[in-house]
């Protein structure tokens, strides 16, 4: 059995005012795998890809007011080349964030969060919280959040040949 994984990143913003800030991320991964299967003895070579394109507008009026939009496009794709068999996804998640502050001690956090997978149905995400801070330095605080979230299956989870299961949904969480 043996393992190779390659990734590369890129990071950079467009402009940058008193207000607005503008930045892109794009990233893409490659990681390859090979094994022996225990039920057919055949040598599998396997990789999966991932590239991830991610924009994300900043408006920062003053201080006590900053909105955000990003939004994360991805593309997976496995490649099983002992079954000759590849299979891809296509997966959104737009996310939008609002930070507001009331002096040094307060803060009150929402986030919306949108996930689109190809292989399932979307799902709208929430978090939101409050963070109550002991002084202007910020070093103690107490916090209050409520958030659910998405455990999204792999396409090893999904396609994998010994045991994936296509009928696996992403589970929601509180």
């Amino acid at each position: 059995e043996s393992n190779s994984s390659l990734a590369a990143y890129l990071k950079w913003e467009n402009f940058k005012s008193d207000q607005f800030r503008f930045k892109w991320k794009a990233a893409l991964s490659n990681h390859r795998f090979n094994y022996q299967n225990s039920l057919s003895n055949l040598l599998v070579e396997a990789q999966e890809n991932q590239w991830n394109l991610s924009p994300e507008l900043i408006y920062d009026r003053t201080k006590n007011l900053r909105l955000s939009f990003k939004t994360n496009y991805f593309y997976e794709s496995a490649t099983n080349d002992g079954y000759q068999s590849t299979e891809t996804r296509h997966r959104l998640e737009s996310r939008f964030n609002m930070n507001l502050r009331f002096g040094n001690q307060i803060l009150v956090t929402t986030s919306i969060k949108s996930l689109t997978i190809s292989t399932s149905e979307p799902i709208l995400l929430v978090e939101s919280g409050v963070q109550l801070f002991e002084s202007k330095n910020r070093k103690n605080s107490i916090s209050i959040f409520y958030s659910n979230d998405a455990n999204v299956p792999s396409l090893n989870d999904l396609f994998w040949i010994d045991g994936g299961n296509r009928s696996l949904n992403p589970e929601i969480s509180n």
